[in-house]
């Protein structure tokens, strides 16, 4: 995803960067937050997943979440006994 876009012609403007780290947190951002339903507060030391995955997910991982001086992982299964979430 490039910075610039052009209005007129939908086309990434020559002065635009390709690579940039903001550029690819506006694919990863939406992932996580709105699919994934993720919150961190390192202020009061906690996390929140509240996932809305396609029905057809049966497991994900989220790994090297950062809360403070801690890294979380995440792991969620679904399967015919229910859904397990296991934080590590």
């Amino acid at each position: 995803m490039t910075e610039v876009l052009s209005g007129d012609s939908y086309q990434p403007l020559a002065t635009s960067s390709p690579h940039q780290i903001w550029s690819a947190a506006m694919v990863v951002s939406p992932i996580l937050r709105g699919m994934l339903g993720l919150e961190t507060d390192a202020i009061h030391h906690s996390v929140k997943l509240a996932p809305h995955v396609p029905a057809d997910w049966t497991r994900f991982s989220v790994q090297n979440v950062r809360v403070g001086k801690s890294t979380l992982l995440f792991n969620y299964g679904k399967g015919d006994e229910g859904i397990v979430c296991r934080l590590g």
